[in-house]
C-alpha cells in the first residue's frame, strides 16, 4: 500500500479520536457544538483541512484537540505566574485562559502561519524581539521534535533569551521522546524525528555547555508511553517537561 493510501485510510479512521471528559467539555465550549456526533464530524473536517496544509502526525492522530498544557506538572506554577500579571508564549491558549491566566497577556505562535488561531492584542507585535528577557512563562507543545538535534539546541537557546531573569520563570511543554536518545521514522521515509531522552534533555538545558549556566535552573521530565502509534512497531513516548529558573 502506498504512503498516500495509508494516509487516506488514517484520515478516515477514528482510532485516535479519544477524548476524556475534560477534553470533550473543552471542545464543546470552544466550538459551540453540543451534539457529539456533529462535533466528531466537524473535528474530522478540521483535521482533513489541516492535513492539507501539512500532515503532521500530531494532526492525523488528533493530538491538536488534546489538553496537553494542563497535564504538565508545571501548570499550577505557571497559573500562579499569570496571576502576577506577567506574560505567556505558547499554545493551548483557550485552556489556560479559562483556568485563570489573563487572556490579554497571552501570545501564541506556530511554525506555519495558515493554521494560526485568533490572537489577543499582544499580537500586534511584528516579532518577538521586543520581548527579549521579559516572559515569565513559555509553553512549547509538540514542537521540538519537529527539528533535528542541532536545531533543537538552537531553538532552546532562543527561547531562553525570551525568558525573564526572575526566579521561577519557566519554559515548559511536551514533545516526542524516547527512553534512550534516538532518531525514529514515525511516518514516511521523508519524516525523521530526533527524540531526546530525559537525560539528554536535562543535559541540553543544564549540562556542560548547555543553554543555562549549570545549576541555575531546575529541569523536570515525565516520560509517558503513548503506545505503538506508528507502523514501525516502536513505542512512542511523550515527554512532559519544565525548565524553571532558580537563580538570577
Amino acid at each position: 500500500m502506498s504512503q498516500l493510501a495509508k494516509d487516506e485510510d488514517m484520515l478516515k479512521s477514528d482510532q485516535y479520536y479519544v477524548l476524556d471528559a475534560e477534553e470533550l467539555a473543552s471542545l464543546k465550549t470552544a466550538t459551540g457544538i453540543q451534539d457529539e456526533g456533529v462535533l466528531k464530524t466537524h473535528t474530522f473536517s478540521v483535521r482533513q483541512k489541516a492535513c492539507k496544509i501539512y500532515p503532521y502526525p500530531c494532526i492525523r492522530m488528533f493530538w491538536f484537540i488534546k489538553l496537553q498544557i494542563s497535564k504538565n506538572s508545571a501548570y499550577g506554577h505557571v497559573l500562579e505566574l499569570g496571576r502576577r500579571d506577567r506574560c505567556l508564549v505558547g499554545n493551548d491558549i483557550r485552556k489556560i485562559s479559562s483556568d485563570g491566566f489573563p487572556a490579554q497577556n497571552i501570545i501564541a505562535t506556530d511554525l506555519r502561519q495558515a493554521p494560526l488561531a485568533e490572537m489577543p492584542d499582544l499580537h500586534t507585535l511584528k516579532s518577538l524581539n521586543p520581548l527579549h528577557g521579559r516572559l515569565s512563562a513559555i509553553h512549547c507543545a509538540s514542537f521540538f521534535h519537529l527539528f533535528r538535534e542541532a536545531q533543537q539546541l538552537d531553538l532552546a537557546k532562543k527561547l531562553a533569551g525570551l525568558l525573564s531573569p526572575h526566579v521561577g520563570s519557566t519554559i515548559f511543554g511536551n514533545h516526542g521522546a524516547q527512553p534512550e536518545t534516538k532518531v525514529i521514522k514515525p511516518d514516511s521515509e521523508a519524516w525523521e524525528m530526533f527524540c531526546h531522552s530525559p537525560e539528554s534533555w536535562r543535559e541540553m538545558w543544564d549540562g556542560p555547555g548547555g543553554v543555562f549556566e549549570r545549576g541555575s535552573v531546575e529541569v523536570q521530565t515525565d516520560l509517558r508511553n503513548m503506545g505503538q502509534l506508528f507502523e514501525e512497531n516502536v513505542d512512542f513516548y511523550m515527554m512532559f517537561w519544565s525548565v524553571k529558573r532558580l537563580l538570577v
